[in-house]
């Protein structure tokens, strides 16, 4: 198994080739399954021999010199003491040229034995390489190229599990290719074949399960030490869903956040239970109470609370009402708008978010955008700022909806622009380089543009009144 692949990569950010002299020998035995002796290795070795025998023979010269028996230049100080392998250097040496001797025989071997083994070894060139061709071999790594939409969002732990799964679900052989396209060259990405498996995030079921199973190991260890059964009522178990699962970030952050809130807890209920007279087999039930920061453990008619954090609860609570009815208005003109012109409610709806200051309506994917698909999407996006004039009137109406105009504004520039839909066909586009064959009058489509997102408003509008 050759784990974290991505660190072997050969091409940068950029595209240029990388100078890599590190792991050749990987991409050798990917290629042809055998691998070659470490050539590095054993030339540093002769030349570590070669340093040390010359050393010597200054020694040996420059106590000649002093006796008197030859006429010679003084020798620098050089090292008096015979060449020895490291520890290290003898396993290299071992499984280089293929000895049989173990580590601690090679250590006391002087620099003609290891020549003498050296050579032996040259003068069998069938020999040289290892033959690994019956391996199977399993290349594993991480793509984050492979998972652009949702790999950024490391923050955001509103969306629900299942989106990141249906997403990450419909990545392709193709997506793979173009994602190691990132890292490595053609010829490199050739010899990794085309038997990839690419892991989907995890949906919420399966987050679920780990909770679930997490916090049973938790409580059996301590069902050992206590004798006392412990139960979790599903208000910890959605709890824990709610502040611990970050989708794109998979089970750490999750392990860590239910580490913190049983570990400490169940030894302090545990003691407090058994001070209260408890015996084996007694069941104590950890409940929490809704916006609170406590658990809650249960056993007979008594209560104990125990303070832990639950980090992001009070983040997804909106606290002020006038705040909370604004977006609850606007996400639900999106929301109604979407519904009417597509046939189908959005995949989620939501208002209470602890990444982002307001609220998201989450759609669909086209595959493609017709003309009317361009334009009802365009109508979606003004449709909050429409549900605003209308529930709050035109001078009430906010700022909430400064992102969905400019996203109206970049669909209609497409739609005129790129696709086509308006009244030119040519792209029309700003341009640096002389090859850029584009239409570069923007200014004339300006005025569609604004005639365009104007009669969708009115649009969203009129679909609200009805």
């Amino acid at each position: 198994m050759l784990d974290e692949f991505q660190r072997f990569r050969t091409v940068s950010a950029d595209g240029s080739e990388l100078k890599v002299e590190r792991y050749m020998d990987v991409w050798t035995l990917l290629s042809d399954g055998r691998l070659p002796p470490s050539h590095s290795f054993l030339r540093d070795l002769e030349m570590a021999m070669a340093d040390a025998e010359y050393a010597q023979t200054k020694v040996v010269r420059r106590g000649l010199f002093a006796s008197g028996e030859v006429d010679a230049t003084p020798a620098k100080p050089a090292r008096e003491f015979p060449f020895q392998l490291s520890p290290y250097e003898a396993q290299e040496l071992k499984t280089c040229i293929k000895l049989k001797e173990s580590p601690v025989e090679i250590m006391g071997w002087n620099s003609e034995e290891i020549q003498q083994k050296m050579t032996t070894f040259r003068d069998r060139p069938t020999g040289w390489e290892t033959d690994y061709s019956k391996l199977l071999a399993f290349v594993c790594g991480n793509l984050d190229e492979m998972y652009r939409e949702t790999a950024n969002r490391i923050a955001d732990c509103d969306t629900d599990a299942d989106i990141f799964h249906e997403i990450t679900c419909r990545m392709s052989l193709i997506d793979v290719k173009r994602a190691l396209g990132h890292r490595f060259k053609p010829e490199q990405i050739a010899r990794l074949g085309n038997n990839h498996v690419a892991y989907p995030s995890f949906n919420r079921a399966t987050f679920e399960k780990l909770i679930a199973v997490t916090c049973d190991g938790y409580l059996r260890d301590i069902a050992q030490l206590s004798t006392l059964k412990f139960l979790l009522a599903q208000s910890f178990t959605d709890a824990v869903y709610a502040n611990a699962v970050f989708p794109s970030l998979g089970t750490r952050p999750l392990f860590s956040s239910i580490h913190t809130l049983l570990s400490a807890p169940l030894i302090h209920f545990t003691l407090w239970a058994l001070e209260h007279g408890a015996s084996a087999g007694d069941e104590v039930l950890i409940t929490t109470e809704p916006g609170q920061q406590q658990l809650v453990a249960q056993w007979r008619e008594l209560a104990c609370r125990q303070t832990v954090t639950f980090a992001l609860h009070g983040l997804k609570q909106r606290q002020d009402r006038d705040f909370k009815v604004l977006l609850a208005v606007h996400e639900a003109g999106h929301a109604l708008v979407y519904t009417t012109l597509f046939g189908q409610p959005p995949r989620e709806v939501k208002i209470h978010l602890a990444s982002e200051p307001g609220g998201y309506n989450s759609y669909l994917p086209l595959l493609a955008k017709s003309a009317r698909n361009v334009l009802d999407l365009v109508c979606g996006h003004l449709a909050g700022r429409a549900d605003e004039c209308l529930v709050f009137g035109k001078e009430a109406s906010t700022t909430v909806g400064e992102n969905d105009l400019q996203m109206a504004t970049s669909l209609v520039a497409s739609y005129v622009r790129h696709f086509g839909f308006g009244e030119r066909l040519a792209r029309t586009d700003v341009s640096a380089e002389p090859e850029d064959n584009v239409n570069t009058d923007i200014e004339q489509s300006n005025g569609q543009m604004e005639c365009l997102l104007k009669a969708q408003y009115a649009r969203a509008n009129g679909v609200l009144l009805e």
